[in-house]
């Protein structure tokens, strides 16, 4: 078994996880595995990417609505618009561009959606939707100011590869800003295997050390971390 992120060896297994109601079914058990080099934990077995990104393609447009901004987007935009007033940015999962479109005129707006119909309201309201995820894209010269993963970044095959490709769109002074759990959260650590996070479609899983770790490898500095909860 190597970790998906870095590729070591240093890997074992904490045990079976939970099986909690999600977007899908998986067919099969899954193990949690850790991996001591780069502070990773992960799940497997899983679908192949072709298999995961079918699946999203058949999402409705319907299915993640909320009347208002959650708390985690509340606190990315403040967060944002305090560092840029203007700029070119990138939502990677815009689903259907609620996110993107609470910036203002002054930004140029672009997003990665996989689902068909999330993608068509999202371009409806002047989101440019550039395809179905990072890997598939050619980005040829277009660089951003700013690029978000609310809560995407635990969807992922290849969280590490997928960071690496969207630092190297970064302008200089650009911004990278995800949101994701905290495997090293106090509620997270007591109930291990039993945790509600353990979603089927959520196959990655991240903590302070893995974001400091990944920093290292792609040139990139840590500016803020906030700690927050997922309900209101």
């Amino acid at each position: 078994m190597q970790c998906p992120a870095c590729g070591g060896i240093n890997v074992r297994s904490i045990g079976e996880l939970i099986r909690i109601q999600g977007l899908f079914e998986l067919p099969w058990p899954s193990w949690l595995y850790h991996c001591s080099s780069c502070h990773l934990y992960f799940r497997r077995p899983y679908m192949t990417s072709g298999e995961l990104l079918d699946t999203y393609k058949q999402i409705p447009e319907s299915h993640w609505v909320d009347k208002d901004m959650r708390h985690d987007q509340r606190l990315a935009f403040t967060t944002l618009m305090n560092l840029k007033e203007t700029g070119r940015i990138l939502d990677v999962g815009c689903y259907r561009g609620d996110f993107l479109e609470k910036f203002p005129n002054g930004f140029s707006k672009y997003g990665i959606e996989p689902s068909w119909a999330a993608a068509r309201t999202a371009e409806a309201r002047g989101i440019k939707v550039l395809g179905d995820t990072v890997e598939q894209v050619d980005f040829k010269d277009l660089r951003f100011d700013i690029i978000t993963l609310i809560d995407v970044l635990e969807h992922l095959h290849d969280p590490f590869q997928n960071l690496k490709m969207l630092a190297s769109l970064l302008n200089p002074d650009g911004i990278l800003l995800s949101t994701t759990g905290n495997s090293h959260s106090l509620l997270w650590r007591l109930m291990r295997l039993d945790y509600w996070y353990y979603t089927p479609e959520h196959i990655s899983f991240f903590n302070p050390p893995w974001f400091r770790w990944v920093s290292k490898q792609l040139d990139l500095r840590v500016v803020r971390m906030e700690k927050l909860s997922h309900q209101e």
